[in-house]
């Protein structure tokens, strides 16, 4: 089984974002993949997720949406994280603002690691000791910290 902490990266958390809706948030986040990955243009991506989106909202409660794309535009799966401190409307189920957004960006050839990673990150955040402690990181390498010390769950 492979671990979330893998797919993620420092300079993808970004604990300290502003959006007004889900649009501005996820393109946020899609701008901070591309300045740091190898994806192109971010628009692409947005698109991608959106579309995505536009089936079901990807907000699974407790404050958390977990927004993926399965497109060819990265190489390698990655998870990118965004802290929205205000909340956004994402149309979640519980009727509440989503604060963490955990965005995943997976090739389309990787399906069974893709599948197996969403869930393990599901499983993970429905933790609610472990949703706290996230929310509560001062940094992205605390945040990462955190991943790590409860992904084995």
């Amino acid at each position: 089984m492979s671990s979330i902490s893998k797919y993620m990266s420092p300079k993808l958390i970004n604990l300290n974002l502003k959006a007004v809706d889900k649009g501005a948030a996820l393109m946020k986040i899609c701008d901070m993949i591309a300045e740091n990955h190898k994806i192109g243009e971010p628009k692409a991506l947005f698109d991608n997720i959106m579309n995505r989106e536009s089936l079901h909202s990807t907000a699974v409660g407790h404050g958390i949406a977990i927004p993926h794309a399965r497109c060819d535009l990265s190489e390698s799966i990655l998870i990118a994280v965004g802290l929205f401190d205000k909340g956004v409307e994402f149309s979640a189920a519980d009727g509440t603002p989503v604060n963490l957004i955990f965005v995943i960006v997976s090739p389309k050839n990787e399906t069974a690691s893709y599948l197996q990673l969403l869930s393990q990150l599901a499983s993970l955040l429905n933790v609610e000791k472990v949703r706290n402690e996230l929310i509560s990181a001062k940094t992205s390498q605390e945040f990462l910290e955190i991943v790590k010390k409860n992904e084995r769950r």
